[in-house]
């Protein structure tokens, strides 16, 4: 194999990528998605230092840590739309603790994204047998909580969230006047923040950093009309 086509071969993934991403076809940059990608840089990275130290071992394993520590420390490591401040595990750990201090016959209601959360921390990573029963949600005990999540709503708009919050409370047949928390973790996680603008609600979220918000409602309480509320 010539070198033209040892390079072609190296560079041609990522000429798919980017085209697929111009046609909004797959996505490309510092996301999981692009991970496929790895192999065919480390190869060209490879090739390229194997030819300019023409095979001094030494020279090749000190540029290759020279290249890792640059990696380590650029901000390319930074997940896109997370600030690094949303990442530390103490933000996690003080918001299971807030949960674990909830009382047992209090439900903690989430969306799909958040749902995803809780099953890992909340659960400790063991195996919970859930109940999908009731269309549209799945339940399940977890940590000494019971846990109700929307299998239908990724991420939860305020619009969304009034209206799974409805349908959760009629399926459930829950009793006017209990507590429910709602929890919201990852990803733009604004319904604290914009049901907070509507007095009717009543808010006070407890905050875990910038994308962790633990809120409770009750059962039957006044609510503003759900048109006002937004949908993005």
């Amino acid at each position: 194999m010539t070198s033209r086509q040892l390079g072609c071969l190296l560079l041609l993934p990522f000429a798919i990528n980017c085209a697929a991403a111009l046609f909004r076809a797959y996505p490309y940059g510092g996301t999981r998605h692009s991970s496929l990608l790895i192999p065919f840089a480390l190869a060209g990275v490879s090739v390229a230092l194997a030819q300019l130290l023409k095979h001094r071992v030494s020279f090749g394993m000190a540029a290759a840590l020279g290249i890792s520590l640059v990696c380590h420390l650029s901000t390319a490591k930074e997940l896109p739309y997370v600030a690094p401040d949303a990442q530390r595990s103490a933000n996690m750990q003080a918001a299971m603790a807030f949960i674990h201090q909830i009382p047992a016959g209090e439900p903690i209601f989430a969306d799909l994204q958040t749902n995803l959360l809780l099953s890992h921390y909340l659960c400790a990573q063991r195996l919970v047998v859930s109940d999908r029963s009731i269309p549209g949600f799945v339940s399940y005990e977890c940590g000494g909580h019971r846990v109700i999540a929307s299998t239908t709503k990724y991420i939860f708009t305020a619009r969304s969230f009034y209206d799974q919050w409805q349908e959760m409370v009629s399926k459930y047949h829950m009793q006017p006047g209990s507590k429910i928390w709602a929890a919201q973790m990852g990803w733009y996680t604004y319904v604290a923040f914009e049901l907070a603008n509507f007095p009717q609600f009543q808010l006070a979220p407890h905050d875990f950093g910038p994308q962790i918000q633990i809120f409770d409602l009750k059962v039957g309480q006044s609510m503003p009309d759900p048109k006002l509320l937004p949908t993005t």
